[in-house]
């Protein structure tokens, strides 16, 4: 590796280090993104057992429906945060590749340069198997969100029925 300047490409004229700085800082606040999603799916997921431990515990089918709607709330707020945080991780290593591809070439093989490969052992998994123990992890917080928020929904409909039932009884 020359220790000088870029001679060619988009960079050129560019110290090799300051690039190198760059794709570390950019590596490294694709961490910290990271580390900001985990920190929420956590506070995330105590809130909902909190508030699922609260409402299901309880008789007031009004108190459920309010719970249910706070967490419908925090769960959509929940997923857009997730989104947002999932593009901006992206973004951070797609800046980090190209630089590095700039700095040494197109035949890198940038996934060995970025991440540790697991390999699962899926010597005795069939192919469905295979495929759901290989989903990249954006996706399956996705998913993670998306079965609270079917969950919340319906036990949304639960309560706002059980609401309409018991104010209906009062009349009847």
């Amino acid at each position: 590796m020359n220790a000088g300047n870029i001679e060619v490409g988009k960079y050129k004229g560019i110290n090799r280090e300051e690039i190198i700085e760059h794709i570390e800082m950019n590596l490294e606040h694709a961490r910290h993104v990271e580390n900001e999603r985990l920190s929420l799916n956590s506070i995330f997921s105590a809130i909902v057992a909190g508030v699922l431990a609260f409402t299901l515990d309880g008789d007031s089918a009004f108190v459920g429906f309010l719970s249910m709607t706070f967490l419908g709330l925090l769960c959509v707020l929940s997923m857009l945060l997730n989104k947002r945080w999932t593009d901006v991780f992206a973004a951070h290593t797609r800046v980090a590749q190209n630089l590095t591809r700039e700095l040494y070439g197109d035949g890198m093989e940038l996934n060995d340069f970025y991440y540790h490969k697991h390999t699962p052992n899926t010597e005795n998994c069939g192919k469905f198997v295979t495929k759901l123990i290989t989903i990249r992890t954006a996706h399956l917080f996705s998913w993670f969100y998306w079965v609270i928020f079917v969950m919340i929904a319906l036990l949304w409909l639960y309560y706002g029925i059980s609401m309409i039932v018991s104010f209906v009884q009062l009349f009847l």
